[in-house]
């Protein structure tokens, strides 16, 4: 057997980006945090999840996320499932996380794109959808600022 243990995001804001996090999964907890050395620059670290699956955010970034709208090599999405697509959905949105695009009309599925921070300082949006067989996930959309 295999699974995803965690995905580590480098991140300009820890805080920041954790609020988006704490929102969409209010069942997760910090689980450890600390400060180290990647390649001989310092960052602090924080470990976002449950027993199962966590996010790692790692501080210190630099540069600019590659544009979607483009076809540049990098990270695209990664999804998380959810029973319940429109409480995430009216979670972030009654935090203040707006919607980016409402998505496209399809039969099968519903797509939704959700600021992951708040108005005055987008950096990555939120896609939800529901596949053909019921899944539902919860998809994370990088964006250029």
């Amino acid at each position: 057997m295999i699974h995803l243990e965690h995905i580590n995001l480098v991140v300009n804001d820890i805080p920041k980006m954790l609020e988006f996090y704490q929102v969409a999964f209010p069942h997760w907890k910090v689980r450890d945090t600390g400060q180290g050395e990647w390649h001989g620059k310092p960052r602090t670290w924080l470990h976002f999840g449950d027993q199962y699956h966590y996010i790692a955010l790692s501080d210190n970034g630099v540069g600019t996320n590659r544009d979607l709208a483009g076809h540049q090599i990098g990270l695209a999405h990664f999804a998380f499932v959810t029973n319940n697509v429109d409480s995430v959905t009216e979670r972030l949105t009654t935090a203040g996380f707006l919607i980016a695009n409402p998505g496209t009309k399809e039969p099968h599925r519903k797509n939704v794109y959700l600021r992951q921070t708040r108005p005055r300082s987008p950096r990555r949006d939120w896609r939800r959808d529901r596949h053909r067989h019921g899944c539902r996930r919860l998809r994370t959309l990088w964006r250029r600022s």
